[in-house]
């Protein structure tokens, strides 16, 4: 088991390599004459670590479920607000917190349902529309490196 100090430095080694990428270790920004350009190629650096992190995490996960590290939570979901320890090894501990499910409402359904129960289509319709707000709509900024070729 690691002491707290080892993993202190371990935790910064990682830390420390990962805010590097992008600034050193020939991943430096080709030069420019934009002073605003090293902004847009930082974005792009931090969107090309999370997909990396995102692939590894996904990657990582199937093998620890394939060696019984995990629990599949598809073939094996805990009930809403559990929380365990499903792994404690010599260096590392997983533990799970299961979270409330959201509850969504699919609109078209629930008119087709009432108006086969003979409530008024306009009442639902009112309803709906004073129930209802939209979220913020996503906001997807892609990045991407410039060629000469």
């Amino acid at each position: 088991m690691l002491s707290s100090s080892e993993r202190n430095k371990l935790t910064d080694a990682v830390n420390t390599k990962f805010a590097d990428i992008g600034k050193k270790n020939g991943t430096r920004m080709p030069a420019s004459t934009s002073n605003t350009d090293s902004y847009a190629y930082d974005l792009w650096v931090a969107q090309q670590l999370v997909a990396l992190a995102n692939k590894r995490k996904e990657h990582a996960e199937k093998a620890a479920i394939k060696a019984g590290v995990l629990l599949d939570k598809e073939k094996n979901p805990q009930p809403e607000g559990s929380k365990q320890v499903v792994y404690s090894g010599d260096n590392v501990a997983i533990s799970l917190a299961v979270s409330n499910a959201a509850t969504r409402v699919n609109t078209d359904k629930l008119i087709a349902y009432l108006a086969e129960h003979d409530v008024d289509a306009q009442l639902l319709h009112d309803a709906i529309a004073s129930a209802s707000s939209k979220s913020r709509p996503a906001h997807v900024f892609s990045t991407y490196l410039l060629t000469n070729d």
